[in-house]
């Protein structure tokens, strides 16, 4: 479904580097998104330059604790009820490309997950990068990244198939079926017609017989 459908205006992504053992700073913004027919357009905002320049000497110090937050902003002002997602910036220098997704129900986005390509399969910091240094400066080589942006929709589930609960007594145990019956209770009535049809044809046959001793 194309976005301009769904969604009524501009989304605003904010972003910021975190360490758990550090002092927790605030989400700047890094740009809006806006949707088209054709692709959602990614504007950066006009400090995005100075944020990048400013991350670079914290990443370059490569620590493995250190994460790269991207949060998606909401009506409310609060940051502390913005949807965010994190990936280790150890790995901005590396990668090649990043895929926004933002989850949307109501025709309002509600969640956002942030992915960098390649990364390695265990997610962990690469430990050397002499063999590929990354450009002058990390704002201009993170701003060349191929970016993909997606809108997912929520997904309606099959709803599970109901069976008929068991009948039940009046004590509220299950009703118990019948037994089920054995060969003989199933066909006695037909093999009792046999053996009375042969007892008849042998009492015929026998009759001649005795006639003709005497």
């Amino acid at each position: 479904m194309k976005p301009s459908l769904v969604l009524a205006g501009a989304l605003t992504l904010h972003h910021r580097l975190y360490h758990p053992a550090l002092p927790t700073h605030p989400f700047t913004e890094r740009g809006t998104i806006h949707p088209d027919d054709d692709a959602p357009i990614l504007l950066p905002s006009p400090n995005l330059s100075a944020d990048w320049t400013a991350f670079a000497d914290v990443v370059a110090q490569s620590p493995d604790n250190l994460y790269y937050q991207l949060a998606l902003q909401r009506d409310d002002q609060d940051q502390s009820t913005w949807d965010f997602a994190s990936v280790k910036a150890c790995h901005l220098p590396q990668v090649t490309s990043q895929k926004i997704i933002l989850h949307l129900q109501d025709a309002r986005p509600f969640a956002v997950d942030y992915y960098l390509s390649p990364v390695p399969h265990d997610g962990s910091c690469p430990k050397s990068r002499a063999s590929s240094e990354p450009p002058s400066s990390l704002a201009e080589y993170v701003q060349k990244l191929n970016t993909t942006i997606i809108f997912e929709l929520p997904r309606t589930l099959p709803l599970p198939e109901l069976h008929k609960p068991p009948p039940l007594t009046p004590t509220g145990d299950p009703v118990q079926p019948p037994p089920e019956k054995s060969f003989i209770q199933k066909y006695w009535m037909y093999m009792a017609i046999i053996l009375v049809a042969f007892a008849f044809t042998g009492g015929e046959e026998e009759g001649p017989r005795r006639q003709a001793q005497a």
